[in-house]
Parts: C-alpha cells; sequence; structure tokens
C-alpha cells in the first residue's frame, strides 16, 4: 500500500512538470517512481525502507511538489495509446539522452503497477513531458560531435543485438574503466553521464517488452545503438574514475546522501531490476563498473 503511494506521487510528479514545458524536470518524478519500484523489487531493512521514504518526501519538498489528490479511473489500451505514441516518437529519434524513452516506460511501469487505476489528466500531461525530449538544447552533448542529431555515427563497432535483453546487458558490461565528467579546452563533456544513460535507456527497452509492448521495444534497439556508439567517444588517453567509496542502495546512509545529482538515487531500480531481469546472481564484478557513478553522482 506504501509502495502504490508514493508511485502514485511520483507519476503526479512527472506529470506535474509538464508545467516547465522542459523534459528535464520529469527527472524528479522519475526518481520518485524508482526509489519507489526499488523498495517493492528488494528486501530491504526497515531502517533502509524508511531512509528511502524519506529520501522520496525530500524531492517532493524540493521541488515544491504539493501533491494532490484526483478521483482516478481505470485506464485502458485505448486511453494509453497517446503515451505510446509519444514514447514511439523518441524511439525513432535520439534526443535528449533517450529521456523520452526512459520517463516513458517508467511511467507505464508505474501505471501497470497501479493496476492502470490513475487520474485520467496524468496521461496527456505526461506525454507532454515525454516529447518534450525531442527538444534538446545540447546537440554537442557527445564528444567531439557538433550536432549528434545531423550526425551519421558508424555502428559497425556496436553489436546488433537479438533482442533487449542482450543489448541490457552489453550496457552493464559497457559501464567498464568509467571516465568522469570533466572540463577539456574550456568546455564541459558528459562521459559519465552519457554511460549512465546506456543503463537507463535499456532498461526503459526491457520494461516495455516485459511490459507487452514487445515490437516497440525491440524498434528501439537501434536508438539505442547509436546512443551507445555515440556515448563511447572519448579522447585518447583520458584515465577513468579511481574508485574511493562504494555505495549501497541497501544500505540506509545511501538514501540519507545528499546527492549532487538525482541520478544517484534514479539509477538504484535499473541496475538491481536487470540484474534481477537476466538472472545476474553474481553480479560484483558489474557493481565495480557502476559503483563509480554513484560516487561521481554523490559529488
Amino acid at each position: 500500500m506504501i509502495t502504490s503511494e508514493l508511485i502514485h506521487k511520483g507519476l503526479f510528479a512527472m506529470a506535474d512538470s509538464s508545467q516547465t514545458e522542459n523534459w528535464f524536470f520529469g527527472h524528479w518524478g522519475a526518481a520518485i517512481i524508482t526509489t519507489a519500484l526499488f523498495i517493492d523489487l528488494n528486501p530491504l531493512s526497515e531502517e533502509a525502507k524508511n531512509a528511502a521514504i524519506s529520501r522520496i518526501d525530500k524531492i517532493l519538498k524540493s521541488n515544491e511538489i504539493i501533491f494532490k489528490d484526483e478521483p482516478t479511473s481505470k485506464q485502458t489500451t485505448e486511453s494509453l495509446q497517446p503515451l505510446l505514441d509519444a514514447i514511439e516518437i523518441n524511439i525513432n529519434n535520439l534526443s535528449s539522452g533517450a529521456h523520452g524513452v526512459i520517463y516513458g516506460a517508467l511511467a507505464l511501469k508505474a501505471i501497470d503497477f497501479l493496476n492502470y487505476e490513475i487520474p485520467n489528466s496524468y496521461i496527456g500531461h505526461i506525454c507532454s513531458v515525454v516529447k518534450s525530449a525531442q527538444n534538446d538544447g545540447l546537440l554537442d552533448r557527445y564528444w567531439n560531435i557538433s550536432n549528434y542529431k545531423e550526425t551519421n555515427i558508424s555502428l559497425s563497432q556496436i553489436p546488433t543485438f537479438n533482442n533487449v535483453y542482450e543489448a541490457a546487458l552489453f550496457c552493464l558490461k559497457n559501464q567498464k574503466n568509467l571516465k568522469a565528467n570533466q572540463e577539456i579546452n574550456n568546455k564541459f563533456h558528459f562521459f559519465q553521464g552519457t554511460k549512465l544513460h546506456q543503463i537507463t535507456h535499456s532498461h526503459a527497452l526491457v520494461l516495455l517488452h516485459e511490459l507487452g509492448y514487445k515490437e516497440l521495444a525491440k524498434k528501439g534497439i537501434h536508438s539505442l545503438r547509436k546512443q551507445i556508439a555515440f556515448g563511447d567517444l572519448a579522447p585518447k588517453g583520458l584515465k577513468p574514475h579511481s574508485l574511493q567509496k562504494v555505495y549501497s542502495p541497501f544500505q540506509a546512509s545511501f538514501w540519507e546522501t545528499e546527492a549532487n545529482d538525482i541520478h544517484f538515487y534514479k539509477l538504484a531500480y535499473p541496475v538491481f531490476d536487470l540484474f534481477r531481469t537476466l538472472n545476474i546472481e553474481n553480479n560484483e564484478r558489474l557493481l565495480e563498473y557502476i559503483n563509480p557513478h554513484w560516487e561521481l553522482l554523490a559529488g
């Protein structure tokens, strides 16, 4: 019951962010949804669970998201079609680090968790957020690329992937030797951020597949391959981040961390949901690759 209430608040926060007309503010609703789903997915101690719930409360308060109860109604395939259409636009056109696909898949997962009982108004607002991800103000977000939307990048070094599960496993392994975001020649580059979104993008495709939108998920593999190719670009000789501190979302201290970046909290669910879905029991090596994200995001 608690998880359902939290997920409902996350959907509201994502819908509410449509007022900004900027996809970036969907991060807070997404962080609430992923934190709530992480609580539901994993056996946490009471201390860790309470800390995660407190983190959700802080996210709501810090962004002045005042949750308003609205009457709910049963959503149907027909009523969800506009959201699926908005996701497909983003699947066909890589933009803004695939946030339109990521937000849309998380929204569908949340709606499914709530047994499709949500206010009708949420759908249109979330569609607006998903569509707004097509407006990227950072066309040079990838190393040595002035406008990625107009760049026909080679995919010859990227596996074709037979399915979304193969793609997701590759993205987890591809976090090895993670480079930090940094300034080079008076320009800031998001080396770590682009790698992180390989995980969350691939996880979004897995969510779509698991929810029954298999053709839509399969269609998304091409854009994911492009994102991997762009995200792997970096200057020669750039050293990987040297890990100093390990973070674990199973510890209360993780959720008590006042991180500099909302992705610190948002990453936990995609990572451990993929471990579950891909049946990866011995995940220590992959966590070695992924842990630098949390240290860098903590700031």
